[in-house]
């Protein structure tokens, strides 16, 4: 198990949080809102950004973005624009890490999140 450390609390973290735990081991989680540092979300602690560039520990661990499409953009330029390079979407670190495959499904009407698993995975 590795630590990851997830960037965002909300829907899409809700839904990855189990995928993502089954093979890594999740030690904070970086948020926006001010009002949720120093609570914990399923347990993860929620931290700022500043806590994140602030700590060392943390520093060494890849960043996962469990945002929504709309948001993953502006998120992208905000770690770049404090050097941080270490981070992959959530979709795309899933694809490599586990048997599961999440792809995201978007139409102008809705967002939906589709799990589809690899039925030839032990073949």
């Amino acid at each position: 198990m590795k630590d990851i450390i997830l960037y965002g609390c909300g829907g899409t973290f809700q839904k990855v949080l189990p995928f993502l735990m089954r093979n890594d081991h999740v030690i904070a989680v970086i948020d926006r809102h001010q009002t949720f540092w120093g609570r914990k979300n399923m347990g993860i602690p929620i931290i700022s950004l500043e806590d994140y560039c602030s700590i060392p520990e943390y520093r060494c661990c890849e960043i996962v973005l469990t945002v929504n499409e709309a948001n993953e953009e502006s998120v992208q330029k905000e770690l770049e624009k404090k050097g941080i390079t270490n981070f992959v979407n959530y979709s795309q670190y899933l694809y490599h890490c586990l048997p599961e495959r999440i792809v995201s499904y978007t139409s102008p009407a809705q967002y939906e999140d589709v799990i589809l698993y690899n039925v030839f995975h032990d073949f």
